[in-house]
């Protein structure tokens, strides 16, 4: 169901830490298959940006150089529209690392089926489209501000005075995406790689608090997981 096996994700691991210490290399603890619950939105924006801008121009007259400086009022806005936008529903994932494995292919997206996921761990979402609502949000309106601020050019210095992006319309859907987690610990300390199990991409170097460490351990070695109530779809 994934393209990407359990030795595409060691030798990757090794890869991103040739030269270290050989010690850590060869303490790889864990690696496990597992699909990750998400949140896709789509979503309707208004957005706008209002700006300070500088010009700068030197012209020199005999022995005397003139720097001058034009400060412009700068105004943007923009109707954005954003497909398939991620936000990882499950608490026990650290979502800056799962933003971080980014980009997935959604047209491989299929119905849910009990089949996919032999030999890989699941879990049923356990932040609802509500209490992701914010990270969704902030999200938006980072990637609104960026696409507003590529259309104010020809300024040696643009200072942003303010920015908004308001969702006019959204919705959501419920799919569970593949994801490689490996886990190792090095000088008492537990680290944690993940691998993007459609792409290949690997983000790590995170050293984990044992609070966390234990909530995914628990997550990946559970006996019995609620397979029976996760439906949606998966990306293959």
């Amino acid at each position: 169901p994934t393209a990407v096996d359990n030795r595409s994700v060691v030798r990757q691991y090794y890869v991103r830490t040739n030269g270290v210490d050989a010690w850590l290399k060869a303490h790889i603890e864990k690696v496990t298959g597992i699909y990750v619950p998400f949140w896709l939105h789509d979503c309707y924006v208004n957005a706008s940006l209002h700006a300070q801008g500088n010009r700068v121009s030197v012209s020199v007259r005999g022995d005397t150089e003139y720097t001058r400086t034009d400060v412009y009022d700068v105004v943007r806005e923009g109707a954005l529209t954003y497909h398939n936008l991620p936000t990882d529903a499950s608490k026990k994932m650290d979502d800056a690392m799962m933003d971080t494995l980014e980009p997935f292919s959604f047209r491989e997206l299929r119905k849910f089926d009990m089949s996919y996921l032999s030999g890989y761990f699941a879990q049923r979402y356990d932040a609802d489209k509500s209490s992701c609502y914010q990270r969704m949000k902030e999200r938006i309106e980072e990637s609104a501000e960026q696409q507003l601020r590529k259309s104010c050019t020809g300024y040696a210095v643009l200072n942003v005075l303010s920015h908004t992006a308001d969702i006019i319309k959204s919705t959501d859907e419920y799919v569970m995406l593949p994801v490689w987690l490996l886990y190792t610990s090095y000088h008492g300390k537990d680290y944690l790689f993940a691998m993007n199990g459609q792409t290949g991409k690997m983000v790590g170097d995170l050293p984990l608090s044992w609070l966390r460490a234990a909530g995914l351990t628990a997550l990946i070695t559970a006996a019995i997981t609620l397979l029976g109530t996760i439906g949606g779809l998966l990306l293959c």
